[in-house]
């Protein structure tokens, strides 16, 4: 991660050539879909609501438009402005580079060479089940986890950018909320008020914005109960399997405290908020798709390179002692990566559907708590 934030130009071009280079694969990888003229799903429902904004009318009607009003807003004023097609090309532009910046983040946490680093990712982003699915449906949520990700990299060194990131990504998709609460209540190491500094004005900031979107959250909460076994991983669903009919608020309050005391019982250096961040920002989401899990890759990459050193290392133990710490790890980053398949079992008898969505979702918990059992164990 120092690496990441080091201020030396030349470090800085690579950050950026490698930035440029991922973008041109995605591109290159994906044509058929970026570079169509036939308006993608997700897209349709966008441009249907920012229509609907510049006509006068409410982007509520719209079928599908589960997103704050300010969204709408915004598309609405880009497509008087620039128009339909221009609209749509900055829609992909933004996914394009909001999932470049995903993966590349991810990749910096991985103790290889940049080279190294640039090859896996671009393998990565053309042949992740998670990208296909994000990028095929034309979903804003690469753009969104790009920015939510540049916000607990940069913290440190840039507050007010962070805040601001942070705050104004509400805007679009709310699934900043719970990690300004981890980055609010995690202490640092090491030790720094800048942190307090970020959180707060992007507490600010989304709390403003949000106030201009009355009745979100009802609207959010209507949509939860028609869509809760449409390919959704997340706690919402299995409750509902379950028989539990929770509200997501009162779900979100309720992991908003588990994370706060997670937060102020295990102190976390930058790579460990950044994972955890990432972690809080997916946990409450009412109806998670296997794009918007894309906020925990750099959980995975951190849990990987943290299970390949400890195998490294422990080289008094036998075999099976030494490798079950890895398979452990190995597992769970590939039911995170293979989420879709589990969101694909609406169908199935409700035990199985509770053990493959369980599972699932637990995943990146559990890989969090090893991450920080590793910290525990490195100071």
């Amino acid at each position: 991660m120092s690496e990441w934030l080091a201020s030396r130009s030349h470090t800085r071009l690579h950050h950026l050539v490698a930035l440029i280079a991922l973008s041109l694969v995605i591109l290159g990888r994906w044509w058929l879909y970026l570079m169509s003229t036939v308006v993608l799903g997700d897209e349709g429902i966008y441009l249907q609501a920012f229509h609907a904004i510049a006509s006068g009318g409410d982007p509520g009607q719209t079928s599908g438009f589960y997103y704050p009003r300010t969204f709408a807003v915004l598309g609405g004023w880009l497509l008087q402005t620039l128009g339909e097609v221009a609209t749509q090309a900055l829609l992909r532009a933004s996914s394009i580079l909001g999932l470049a910046v995903t993966v590349w983040i991810s990749a910096c946490l991985w103790k290889a060479s940049w080279s190294w680093r640039l090859g896996l990712s671009s393998l990565y982003v053309s042949i992740s089940p998670a990208v296909y699915y994000g990028i095929e449906t034309g979903n804003i949520s690469f753009a969104i986890t790009g920015v939510i990700l540049t916000a607990l990299v940069v913290w440190s060194v840039y507050p007010l950018m962070s805040g601001i990131l942070l705050g104004t990504s509400t805007a679009i998709k709310p699934l900043a909320p719970l990690a300004i609460l981890a980055l609010l209540a995690h202490r640092p190491v090491p030790s720094s008020r800048k942190h307090l500094l970020a959180a707060g004005i992007g507490g600010v900031l989304a709390l403003a914005l949000l106030s201009l979107n009355p009745g979100y959250l009802a609207t959010t909460s209507a949509a939860v109960d028609r869509l809760p076994f449409i390919r959704s991983i997340s706690l919402n669903r299995i409750l509902v399997l379950l028989g539990f009919d929770v509200s997501p608020i009162v779900i979100a309050a309720a992991l908003g405290l588990l994370i706060v005391l997670v937060a102020r019982r295990f102190p976390m250096n930058r790579q460990t908020i950044l994972c955890f961040g990432g972690l809080a920002a997916v946990l409450a989401v009412p109806i998670i798709w296997s794009h918007t899990l894309l906020l925990v890759l750099p959980l995975q990459v951190l849990a990987l390179t943290r299970a390949k050193s400890k195998w490294q290392a422990d080289s008094t133990k036998t075999g099976l002692w030494r490798g079950y710490e890895s398979l452990f790890v190995i597992l769970a980053v590939a039911a995170l990566q293979l989420t879709e398949g589990a969101g694909a079992v609406d169908d199935q008898a409700v035990g199985f559907q509770l053990i493959v969505l369980t599972g699932a979702y637990l995943a990146a918990p559990a890989l969090m708590a090893y991450v920080l059992a590793t910290d525990q164990e490195t100071r």
